[in-house]
Formats: C-alpha cells, sequence, structure tokens
C-alpha cells in the first residue's frame, strides 16, 4: 500500500475520531442530538506537507459521520479544510463546527 494513501485512511479516522468528540460536546451544551437542525458548516485543520493536495479528503471521516448521525439534509453542511503544519498538543485533526439548535 502506498504511504500516502494509508496516512489518508488513518487521517480520515483521526477526524471521524473528532466528530465523535464534538458530538458529545455538542449533547454536553444542548442536552440531546435531537435538538440539531443541521450543521451549518465546519473548519478543518489538517496537518501535512506542503505538497499534500488531498486535505479536503481527509475531512470526509467528519462529514460523512455527521450524515450517519443526522442524516443528509441536517448534516451535511458547508466544508472547508486547510493544510497547517503543526496543530496545539500534537494532534493532526482539528474542527471548529457551527451547529444550529431548537
Amino acid at each position: 500500500m502506498h504511504r500516502a494513501v494509508k496516512c489518508l485512511r488513518d487521517d480520515d479516522q483521526a477526524a471521524r475520531r473528532t466528530g465523535l468528540n464534538v458530538l458529545g460536546g455538542i449533547r454536553q451544551a444542548v442536552g440531546s442530538l435531537d435538538r440539531v437542525k443541521g450543521i451549518v458548516r465546519s473548519l478543518n485543520f489538517v496537518v501535512c506537507t506542503p505538497e499534500f493536495e488531498e486535505v479536503h479528503k481527509v475531512s470526509s471521516g467528519l462529514s460523512d459521520l455527521f450524515v450517519e448521525v443526522f442524516g443528509r439534509e441536517r448534516g451535511l453542511g458547508g466544508r472547508a479544510t486547510i493544510g497547517v503544519m503543526a496543530l496545539a498538543n500534537g494532534v493532526c485533526f482539528e474542527t471548529w463546527v457551527t451547529v444550529e439548535v431548537e
């Protein structure tokens, strides 16, 4: 397996795990995921080298999870993904999510 493909799969899973943390935070903040009217947008940061051009694919782990949980209409919001050289605490993926709630 090509190393870039393996890294992409690993990063996709990191994005998914980050999404699980986001869902837990939403539930804690508003009491229930049933109150979520929709994912408005996510701004995602991926640690990568300058020549890596598929940062948008890494965010699919996050977006796919939101669609699984909320359905396509509520779970698929706008998305921007930016490649960066480093993130705090050595993480490889970070997201800022805007959610509309009842």
